[in-house]
């Protein structure tokens, strides 16, 4: 896409244009908000009112999953002897 000078120039004025509108019509919403009173102003302490819908959605089911086969413990040795587990060394400082 190749723009020539005078687009930029045209897109930028539309652009700035469009700002100056922007930031009047905000100035002009601040102001009507401003003069309201305060019963009609909300409040962000008070909870905000539920409105009754026609109909509650039902809760939905969970899938239920296949469970996994549960292992069975390896069996005790009877022969042999046991084997003494070494300590673990201890760490210097922190």
């Amino acid at each position: 896409m190749n723009f020539n000078e005078e687009q930029l120039k045209s897109w930028a004025a539309q652009l700035q244009k469009s700002l100056v509108d922007l930031r009047k019509e905000a100035a002009e919403l601040a102001k009507a908000y401003n003069s309201m009173p305060p019963s009609l102003v909300e409040d962000p302490s008070k909870p905000k009112r539920n409105r009754p819908t026609a109909a509650k959605k039902k809760p939905v089911a969970k899938k239920t999953t296949a469970k996994k086969p549960v292992k069975k413990a390896a069996p005790k040795r009877t022969t042999g002897s046991k084997t003494a587990k070494k300590a673990a060394p201890k760490k210097k400082g922190r």
